[in-house]
């Protein structure tokens, strides 16, 4: 019969009982690495899919734009029967979109699941999905990457945020025990490749034993120590439904270190120790795949206008995610000169990655930049950041050594097919650049969508939320010439509709903004004909900058 968890159990915190162990018994009152917990939902995992016993198949962080569907999977614990709602949003810039629910009725132990398909490609960009079961929440959150290499394949493309697909719930080894009368023990492995802290695997099991008059032993090597925990099978404790969280920061020898191998057992045992049934499984924990978060300021700001012989002081902090994947520790910081490849500052922190609070979660580096006389107009500094898995995360500053000027604008978008039909949006830009003693200008910007497309067909939205400007252009007189270029950008897989047709526009030709004092103004103009079959891609609207330092006699 099954048996809830609130039965009167025995827990012995014991030497191994069988080879593989080091035979070390944990001192009374010490951590253990196994902990028994009860929780509505245990762990939450992003994965391709999900296999009939629950587990997730191929757990990631990341996935490429043409997965054609990614599935959330949770592991419930101990319930009354409740069901899960489990909602997918979309982060952005400006907070987080809801995209959809599901909810899915759940028993305890087994395995739901909520699947978020793709009509075409999934737009790049960071997602999370909460899990919600009697009152407790969980929550996971993973990255669409941005394609390497894409082109245009017409109006029929599609792509947007991953949208509502299959949902339920799979029951696991531990949800589905045998029925009465059959002696077994089973279990199921579950490792995070999200990494919370402290780090864990968890492992979730049930027995039967009828008649009671036995025992169940829970058991973790890593690192050549074992450690376990015991439960008693008494005369009206038939059954029982654990899930127990094993630290490898706790265990003896253990290591959180990507590539490090745990055994975990479940034996039973009846009167006087001997062996019912049991099993063992090996796992290994995943790689690091987050690269180290930046945090980057400078004295003066970025943006700011310097002169020739200044000192700019950059302050580079890398971080390791606690909430990404298992990670390996901050090896190296460096400042570089963008445009001449100098190296500025570098430092390495270590030669080989550590484990637990050894590891090198953060570390920093203070570079002292002297601007050279002959510098350009503008100067790009890219601050990086290496774990010991070689992930690279960077950041770049820009400083201005002539006139600083700000601006944007917001524009209407056009995409016009052969047949007559249009579909329109509207995108709003802004930009900052530099206009040095030649009159040269150079700096970069940021393109944003600010209304969805309107089409006479389906249209899945924009597969660019944003997109990167490079600016460029001269003052001749009392005229800005701007021109953009879109740094080799190509949407995720086809035309972006309307908002495509912005981008595609801005990079086709230049605006003219006349200059009054320390502001300027034009209009722009723009009109792109690409794909196949042709289209007629615009853009149009006002647009305006300041001179915000080193204005005139400044």
């Amino acid at each position: 019969m099954r048996v809830p968890v609130f039965f009167s159990l025995m827990l012995l915190l014991a030497a191994s009982c069988s080879g593989g162990g080091s035979g070390e018994e944990e001192k009374e009152g010490s951590q253990s690495s196994l902990t028994a917990v009860s929780r509505p939902i245990v762990d939450i995992v992003p994965a391709a899919d999900i296999e009939k016993d629950g587990q997730p198949v191929d757990p990631a962080l990341v996935f490429a734009p043409d997965a054609p569907r990614i599935t959330v999977v949770a592991q419930v614990g101990e319930v009354t029967g409740s069901p899960m709602d489990i909602t997918w949003f979309q982060v952005t810039d400006e907070g987080e979109e809801e995209l959809f629910t599901h909810t899915v009725e759940v028993s305890s132990f087994e395995a739901a699941y909520s699947v978020g398909k793709s009509a075409g490609t999934l737009t790049p960009g960071t997602y999370r999905v909460e899990a919600t079961l009697e009152g407790e929440s969980l929550s996971t959150q993973f990255e669409v990457q941005a394609p390497e290499e894409t082109g245009a394949t017409g109006q029929g493309a599609t792509s947007g945020p991953p949208s509502s697909g299959d949902s339920g719930a799979v029951a696991t080894p531990a949800s589905d025990p045998p029925q009465s009368g059959e002696a077994s023990a089973d279990f199921v492995v579950m490792w995070d490749p999200v990494d919370p802290d402290p780090p864990k695997i968890t492992l979730v099991f049930s027995a039967t034993l009828p008649g009671g008059d036995g025992s169940v032993e829970a058991q973790a090597t890593m690192g050549g120590n074992t450690r376990s925990v015991s439960y008693a099978l008494v005369a009206g404790v038939e059954s029982l439904f654990e899930e127990l969280d094993f630290n490898p920061c706790v265990h003896p020898g253990g290591s959180d270190l990507p590539g490090t191998e745990a055994e975990f057992s479940v034996t039973m045992f009846g009167a006087g120790g001997s062996f019912i049934d049991g099993g063992n499984k090996l796992t290994t924990l995943g790689p690091d795949e987050t690269p180290p978060v930046l945090e980057v300021t400078s004295d003066p700001p970025p943006g700011s206008k310097v002169e020739p012989g200044q000192t700019i002081t950059v302050s580079i902090v890398g971080r390791e995610t606690k909430g990404g994947t298992w990670q390996t520790g901050v090896k190296q910081i460096k400042l570089t000169d963008f445009d001449t490849g100098a190296v500025l500052g570098d430092q390495i922190f270590g030669e080989e990655a550590l484990p637990c609070a050894q590891k090198a979660w953060s570390k920093g580096l203070d570079v002292v930049y002297t601007v050279p006389e002959d510098a350009p107009p503008e100067i790009h500094l890219m601050a990086e950041a290496f774990d010991f898995a070689e992930k690279r995360g960077s950041f770049g500053l820009s400083y201005y050594t002539g006139e600083v000027w700000t601006g944007g604008g917001a524009l209407t978008s056009s995409a016009t097919y052969p047949d007559g039909s249009a579909c329109t949006d509207a995108v709003g830009i802004s930009y900052t650049f530099g206009i040095g003693d030649d009159g040269a200008i150079t700096g970069t910007g940021l393109g944003t969508h600010t209304e969805e497309a309107h089409c006479p067909f389906p249209a899945p939205g924009a597969q660019w939320e944003t997109f990167a400007l490079t600016v460029s252009g001269r003052l001749d007189g009392q005229t800005i010439r701007l021109e953009f270029d879109l740094e080799g950008q190509e949407p995720a897989n086809g035309i972006d509709y309307a908002g495509f047709g912005t981008a595609l526009a801005l990079g086709a030709g230049a605006v003219d903004l006349a200059v009054q004092g320390t502001s300027a103004t034009g209009t722009v103009a723009f009109s792109e004909s690409s794909g196949n079959p042709p289209a007629i891609y615009a853009a149009s609207g006002p647009v305006t900058a300041s001179c915000t330092s080193g204005c005139g006699s400044e």
